[in-house]
């Protein structure tokens, strides 16, 4: 749109103005100071400065806006460093120069106002000098009219003096024609002229009731009131009527501005009360509560929402309303701190939890080739229990890391079931042989030979405990078929031996020689059992085997004792 058209106030259209962006504000504002006559203009600056602050208030809140919305994916967002706006640098340009003008305008018009109220003071002071003559009538008149053209010739005076020198006038004025006797037509004359001036201004305010556009309703009305006191007297029976006509006519146009003023409060009012409520809400926001991600998403949503809400156009004073927002971005901006914090902390756990899981790994992929089986299954169980006590990670390696872990440990558990899959194949084979080795030892016939017998026994039980492991659930059940085996041989074994050595009467020193021998190889047995690892399941078995030796071999070394004792008695 060209900014000619906005030049006049009868083209001046706001609504139109606020379709534009702030670059065409400031190309129409250019056009507006470069081309429009200063006087004419400003409502027209005013309504494109109003405009132009808030689209500015509104970028600049949505640019803040989005950096915020943008920190939610897991990043703690930098502020940036504030930058000069060249849109508003140009707008402030054009500004400087309307200001220029307008106070070289109100300089102007200042020199004006005091240059004419000393001519109207002049011609004040001409009219009493010209009351208290005593000259020719035709002069006087003639002087007066002269006084009366100077007068409407002179332009305004500044506001402060309009009542007071008008006053000052109009006493002459009405002193010159009721005191000085003059002709009767031609007060007449004038006091009929200016009725008409008069009536004609009255018809002009009372038509101003039906102007749409209060404010502007009120500026004529002052208009017409500057007017109405440049205009001379009426008849003194007529000046009460015809200014109460004049007086209730403004009355209605007074009354309409001051009633839109009143409600233009009171929608501020409103305003203010509601955007104050959304402050409020903002404010008791319970920060401290908020401890998930997901909490801070919905929370930031409700003042994303109220943000479009808060900056909804509206006829709000703009000191009110720069207070209003700078408390809003105060309470949106500890939000949004808050908001930060909470998400730079958890990136800090996030990455103290991964490097925390990334030793684990590395734990776990020092030992997956391992073939300990025992101790590292321990260990590797440890590692799991560990990591079930570390809390997440961030989504972005929270699977690799995870899948890292999980395949080390399960290529150890791997290597080890196959480990064991060949160990139970090889465990049922023991299984059989042992059962063949127990099945052997019952079969075996006691020939009657001390010395072969226990020989064959003693081979029979060694090709038994020379198998290896068995499954572990037959441990205990195969074992407790060779002792019984070995016992039942055994005990056959010392029975027929007692038997001889009760039968035999011989030689004490043959029964002293055996005691000795037998102490001596339980001393032995019982120096080799120290040797032996019984933590493994081999190395117990030896312990139990010798230990049950050792148990005969005492049985033996009592009978031997007994029998020595009774060769004594």
């Amino acid at each position: 749109m060209d900014a000619q058209e906005f030049i006049t106030e009868q083209n001046f259209d706001p609504k139109q103005l606020a379709t534009l962006t702030r670059e065409e504000l400031v190309n129409t504002l250019k056009e507006i100071v470069e081309n429009g006559e200063v006087t004419a203009i400003k409502e027209q600056v005013d309504c494109i400065k109003q405009l132009f602050y808030k689209r500015h208030q509104q970028e600049l809140a949505e640019a803040t806006m989005q950096q915020e919305v943008e920190a939610e994916n897991d990043e703690v967002v930098e502020p940036k460093q504030k930058q000069a706006d060249p849109i508003e640098v140009e707008f402030k340009s054009v500004m400087g120069i309307y200001r220029e003008k307008r106070a070289a305008y109100l300089a102007a018009i200042d020199a004006e106002y005091a240059a004419n109220l000393e001519k109207k003071q002049a011609i004040i002071a001409k009219l009493e000098t010209l009351i208290a003559s005593e000259g020719d009538l035709n002069d006087t008149i003639a002087a007066f009219r002269v006084l009366q053209g100077e007068w409407k010739e002179i332009g305004p005076v500044s506001p402060t003096h309009v009542n007071e020198i008008w006053k000052e006038y109009n006493h002459y004025q009405e002193q010159f024609y009721d005191l000085i006797k003059i002709n009767a037509a031609l007060r007449e004359y004038d006091f009929k002229k200016n009725l008409e001036d008069k009536s004609r201004l009255i018809e002009q305010a009372e038509k101003l009731s039906e102007e749409e556009n209060v404010v502007k309703s009120f500026q004529l009305l002052q208009k017409l009131h500057e007017q109405w006191r440049e205009i001379g007297p009426v008849a003194r029976e007529l000046r009460d009527e015809i200014w109460n006509k004049f007086k209730e006519a403004s009355t209605v146009v007074n009354k309409r501005h001051q009633e839109f003023f009143e409600n233009l409060k009171a929608r501020e009012q409103a305003i203010e009360k509601e955007k104050t409520e959304t402050i409020e809400f903002i404010e008791n926001i319970d920060i401290q509560a908020i401890s998930t991600y997901k909490e801070w998403e919905e929370k930031t949503q409700e003042v994303i929402a109220l943000n479009e809400k808060f900056r909804s156009d509206d006829p709000t004073e703009r000191r009110v309303i720069n207070r209003l927002f700078k408390r809003y971005r105060t309470a949106c901006d500890r939000f949004f701190e808050a908001k930060n914090e909470f998400y730079r902390r958890i990136k800090e756990e996030l990455q103290a939890n991964l490097e925390k899981k990334r030793i684990l790994v590395e734990k776990a992929e020092q030992l997956k080739n391992s073939e300990e089986w025992r101790s590292t299954t321990d260990k590797l169980i440890a590692l799991q229990k560990e990591w079930k006590t570390i809390g997440p990670t961030t989504k972005k390696y929270s699977d690799a890391i995870w899948e890292r872990f999980i395949a080390a440990c399960d290529h150890f558990f791997a290597r080890k079931e196959a480990n064991f899959k060949d160990k139970k194949v090889e465990e049922q084979e023991n299984l059989r042989l042992k059962l063949e080795a127990i099945e052997a030892l019952k079969a075996y016939e006691l020939t009657g030979n001390d010395d072969e017998d226990y020989s064959a026994v003693r081979r029979l039980s060694d090709a038994y405990l020379s198998v290896g492991h068995v499954p572990y659930k037959e441990k205990d059940k195969v074992y407790k078929q060779y002792q019984e085996a070995l016992n039942d041989k055994q005990s056959k074994l010392r029975s027929r031996r007692r038997n001889q050595e009760l039968n035999f009467k011989g030689d004490r020193n043959k029964l002293m020689r055996q005691y000795e021998l037998l102490k001596q190889q339980i001393a032995t047995y019982e120096n080799n059992i120290g040797f032996f690892n019984s933590s493994s399941k081999k190395g117990n078995n030896m312990v139990q085997d010798l230990e049950r030796k050792i148990q005969n071999l005492k049985q033996d070394l009592s009978i031997i004792i007994e029998q020595i004792n009774a060769l004594d008695n």
